[in-house]
């Protein structure tokens, strides 16, 4: 089955204004959770404020939030997503506001997968890897990895060596040759390829039911450096 990157929508004929929100109204703690943890009940939520001519599509991009890491849907779109196969899913209601003074809009929720699949789909012995310093890019050293298990060593080994230091990938193999997910999120990255993938089935119903705001890149079109086995 094909997949697509899931990214928010730039055309302001469909969303109004690009960003669509730039500030929250309150602070909030989700961004301190690590990459692939399960949200606890007691977090506080961010608020996104609405720029005035933003459209309330079924996605909304708010530049603090993540969109790597956490989506706003809002809640029709969100019941229409669990008729497709997502695994390990949270969401919470949202509040959002259009502006400071206008009334809260409340049929909105954060969505997340907390569940990471890339050690289901990234190929380590076929992809190439790096070690180099931040904003150094004459420091490059080759790393061969074999597993998710020696990546994340790696990773660990070296925030405890030198926080300058950057795991890289000039060729990142992805393998959903054998996946069967509609909607499912990669992180822990080599600062390439973090993200939510959908199937081109959900792609297409959603197409066809109208829902706004999101757009579906073709993986490699995105970053010459991925490539896609199916």
């Amino acid at each position: 089955m094909k997949y697509y990157f899931l990214s928010n929508s730039i055309n302001r004929k469909l969303i109004g204004r690009y960003p669509q929100s730039e500030s929250l109204s309150t602070e909030s703690n989700i961004f301190t959770f690590k990459q692939h943890e399960e949200i606890t009940k007691d977090s506080i939520l961010p608020e996104p404020i609405l720029h005035v001519r933003s459209k309330l599509t079924a996605y909304i991009q708010s530049v603090p939030v993540n969109n790597l890491r956490f989506l706003i849907l809002r809640n029709d779109f969100i019941s229409f997503l669990k008729t497709y196969k997502i695994n390990n899913f949270q969401y919470w209601g949202l509040t959002m506001y259009q502006n400071k003074n206008n009334k809260s809009i409340d049929n909105y929720s954060l969505f997340h997968i907390h569940e990471s699949y890339q050690e289901k789909y990234v190929d380590y012995k076929k992809s190439n890897f790096h070690i180099k310093k931040i904003g150094d890019n004459n420091s490059k050293k080759t790393v061969n990895i074999n597993s998710y298990e020696e990546y994340c060593n790696l990773l660990e080994f070296l925030r405890e060596e030198d926080q300058n230091l950057m795991m890289c990938s000039e060729k990142l193999i992805l393998d959903f040759n054998k996946a069967t997910d509609d909607i499912f999120r990669l992180s822990n990255m080599p600062y390439l390829g973090s993200g939510y993938y959908v199937s081109e089935r959900l792609k297409n119903a959603i197409e066809e039911k109208s829902f706004t705001g999101m757009v579906f890149q073709e993986i490699e079109e995105m970053d010459k450096r991925i490539k896609v086995i199916y």
